[in-house]
């Protein structure tokens, strides 16, 4: 008999498809009536306008009207609502759906603490018109939640992760990373030496809430390193008014044997709250599916396709105090997360056949090399609202302690006197500041001004030297105005001024001797000063053209201070394979920023298209030379500066086919050029477009409440456009396939099943550190996750 040739990809798409057609032919729809009223929760009760009413689990959306009413129809069942509108408490309800007519009256807090919480699904009256915004809630982080949050949010539009192997990873946004990315949590900017590509985001992503990012022209409140976005991370919401609640979160994944526990307790009384979790994971090494790569024509093997010594382990503490009232807010934020991760011996320096002598495939034992980092920050918020008035106040502190660890005498061929295994250490102490106040939203004109900054002492340590000792300030002031010119445009436009402060010093190398003198010494960095003065301004406009359509338009003349590595880094940098110089006579970046937004819904459809144009006179980037750095090796990459032009579009489109089926589509482009040596910028993330279907079921009994499954393909072009000695990517195509479903009748939960890379592609990820390995990604990957709430 004659054998079938089934092609395995194609037979499970197909098979989902009728799987979900039998799905929607079979379920009855038994629609009953949901409505109500959005109230401001003041002595005036105000009818709220333009209010988001979110139903979680058929993903549906209702804009509140001119009597803050809603109404819809939904099959019956039990739901979660999350009611959003800017300048108010979000609030989040659970409701029976059974009757025929279910009425749900809301009164919502004003949100004195005002953490940018916003929402994408937006209107003209309800946001400011410069911001791009994708909100990410709880429900999107479950459903996509990769190995950290960083990979988590790369499934939105415009958005990319640098990864070294597992455990790390950093975000780009619009093919900009680094410094000139900014991350806050709970109001205070994160500063954890991030000008390195394998230094990831010290942050426990079970702890977070909701995050919005913000695209395009941004700096004028947030400053310098908002030049290419902003990612707002929340976690410190206050609990529901007198509710107390409690939670245990475990997390099983397949592809490095990670598990995980987090356990978090609320509670609310009389605007009096706290919120504590406690959270702590380990990983083992990793697979890919192959088993060998090739570097500089040199082919090494993987047993079993196993990368060894990059398992890890990582432990945090959370907790938030607080105290709501009417006219006032205080907040207190205090964490703690610590991360060892283990780094591929293979991709440490320069690979040979020892690299991998004294390693065990199958243990989670963390040897060298490896990061060992802990992260520790406390926070304070105040906000007080007076007489059509809201003044913010906020100071923080950070100490970020970096430990990069390998076996010294591996990087000398001749006998050093070395006690330690600290190659790098870099202890960073960062304390900030913010204050602003603001007129009443609601007016037709509103205004704010306010000033910010940060001061910073970094003391280095180990055999080796990467970056010096430096201390650093940073202060601006900033002012925005909004002008609502009626009901169809709204006006922006704003400015700001910084001053910037950077002094470094001196460091001998007494392992080295000066390249042209050996009688002397290797001084690695001098004592320097750099003070910098700049200027930002922005201006922008949203018009609403009816009920359906809304187009935005802001331009800005922004800058970016250059960051510590920029000015003086100077060292074999073994992570990335390069020895990094940089340059103290830098002069900031400048930009000039056109953002475009163009946005349509319905109640069927919502689409999004977002081109964007970003030109730089002097962008800093790194450039390789001919030249060998003496002493210990490594080609010598200098830090530079040239014109170039950063452009692109965003496109993304839901459409809602039923009350239960939801088609998603995003499509990300961008294309990057160096006009001074006439080729693309390096790491330019390639053409992307990810495609999400997902159906919602009606609950079965009391047990089993609103089972989901989803579909993810993504397709990712080849990257030719590259760098000098910037390797190329092939394009490919991935699946992945999630479900899950809420339970509960005396005990309450969630349950979560994620399959990453479906068929076990091998495909390779541009922006990877490994890439100039040749080392593909990881192959399939199992996550499970289950969550019970008391």
């Amino acid at each position: 008999m004659k054998k079938l040739d089934i092609n395995p990809c194609k037979a499970f798409i197909l098979a989902t498809i009728l799987c979900l057609v039998s799905i929607i032919q079979l379920q009855a729809q038994n629609q009953v009536m949901l409505n109500g009223y959005i109230y401001s929760d003041t002595k005036q009760k105000e009818a709220l306008e333009n209010v988001a009413v979110h139903i979680v689990e058929i993903n549906e959306l209702i804009i509140t009207d001119q009597n803050g009413y809603f109404q819809t129809n939904i099959p019956k069942g039990e739901y979660h609502l999350h009611i959003q509108i800017l300048g108010y408490e979000h609030s989040t309800l659970n409701i029976k759906a059974l009757k025929p007519v279910n009425t749900v009256n809301v009164r919502l807090k004003p949100d004195l603490m005002k953490l940018e919480e916003v929402i994408v699904m937006d209107t003209a009256k309800s946001i400011a018109p410069t911001l791009s915004i994708t909100k990410v809630d709880e429900t999107f982080m479950q459903k996509n939640m990769g190995n950290t949050l960083m990979n988590t949010l790369e499934n939105k539009a415009g958005i990319s992760t640098i990864n070294t192997g597992t455990g790390i990873s950093k975000a780009v946004i619009r093919g900009m990373t680094g410094n000139r990315i900014m991350v806050n949590e709970n109001g205070l900017k994160q500063e954890g030496q991030q000008w390195g590509n394998d230094h990831g985001l010290e942050i426990d992503q079970n702890n977070v809430k909701d995050v919005d990012i913000i695209k395009g022209p941004t700096a004028l409140e947030y400053g310098s390193d908002a030049i290419g976005g902003v990612i707002n991370i929340n976690s410190s919401k206050a609990p529901e008014l007198n509710t107390r609640a409690a939670e245990i979160n475990s997390n099983f994944k397949s592809g490095n044997m990670y598990y995980g526990l987090s356990a978090m307790a609320e509670q609310n009384k009389e605007g009096k709250y706290f919120r504590l979790r406690a959270s702590h994971g380990s990983f083992g090494n990793y697979n890919v599916p192959v088993e060998k790569y090739n570097y500089n024509h040199t082919t090494y093997a993987l047993k079993d396709g196993i990368l060894v010594n990059t398992g890890g382990r990582e432990t945090s503490f959370n907790g938030t105090f607080g105290l709501s009232k009417p006219n006032y807010d205080m907040q207190i934020n205090i964490s703690n997360y610590s991360l060892l991760a283990g780094l591929f011996p293979g991709a440490y320096g320069t690979p040979s056949s020892v690299s991998f002598i004294g390693y065990d495939p199958n243990s989670r034992e963390v040897k060298y090399p490896r990061q060992d980092t802990n992260h520790f920050k406390v926070n304070y918020n105040a906000s007080f609202s007076l007489d059509g008035f809201l003044a913010s106040f906020m100071i923080g502190y950070q100490k970020n302690n970096r430990k990069e660890e390998s076996d010294a005498h591996k990087h000398y061929t001749r006998p050093v006197d070395i006690d330690t295994n600290l190659e790098n250490g870099l202890q960073l102490e960062t304390y900030s500041w913010k204050a602003s106040i603001e007129t009443d939203n609601d007016s037709k004109v509103s205004h704010k001004i306010g000033v910010n900054g940060q001061y910073q002492e970094n003391e280095r340590d180990g055999y080796s030297f990467l970056i010096p000792s430096f201390n650093s300030l940073q202060a601006g002031l900033f002012y925005t105005t909004e002008y609502k010119a009626n009901d169809k445009l709204n006006l922006f436009g704003g400015g700001r001024i910084d001053y910037s402060k950077f002094q470094t010093f001196e460091h001998i190398d007494t392992l080295n001797y000066e390249p042209d003198n050996e009688d002397e010494f290797w001084k690695r960095s001098e004592n320097a000063q750099r003070e910098f003065f700049n200027w930002a301004i922005a201006i922008g406009a949203a018009y609403t053209l009816n009920d359906h359509f809304i187009a935005k338009l802001n331009l800005a003349k922004t800058y970016r201070v250059p960051n510590q590595a920029e000015l003086s880094i100077y060292g074999v940098h073994h992570g990335t394979f390069r020895f990094e110089k940089g340059n103290i006579n830098l002069d900031p970046e400048e930009a000039f920023q056109a953002d475009l937004g163009i946005s349509y819904n319905s109640k069927k459809i919502e689409m999004n298209f977002t081109p964007y144009l970003n030109y730089f006179t002097n962008f800093i980037y790194l450039s390789p030379t001919g030249d060998i750095a003496p002493n210990v090796g490594g080609q010598i990459y200098e830090y530079k500066q040239a014109k170039v032009v950063h452009t692109g579009f965003e496109y993304t489109i839901q459409w809602k086919i039923s009350k239960k089926l939801t088609l998603n589509n995003a499509t990300e482009y961008i294309h990057a050029h160096n006009f001074d040596s006439k080729l693309p910028v390096p790491f330019t993330p390639p053409f992307s477009n990810l495609s999400n279907i997902e159906y919602n079921f009606n609950s079965i009994g009391k047990a089993i409440k609103q089972p989901f499954i989803g579909i993810d393909y993504r397709m990712t072009a080849a990257q030719n456009r590259v760098d000098r000695n910037e390797l190329s990517t092939s394009g490919y195509s991935l699946a992945n396939f999630y479900t899950g479903f809420d339970f509960g009748n005396k005990i309450h939960g969630s349950f979560m099943l994620r399959v990453h890379n479906i068929f076990n592609t091998v495909y390779y990820n541009h922006l990877s550190q490994y890439r100039i390995l040749n080392m593909p990604e990881q192959g399939r990957n199992i996550s499970l996750s289950l969550t019970f709430k008391i």
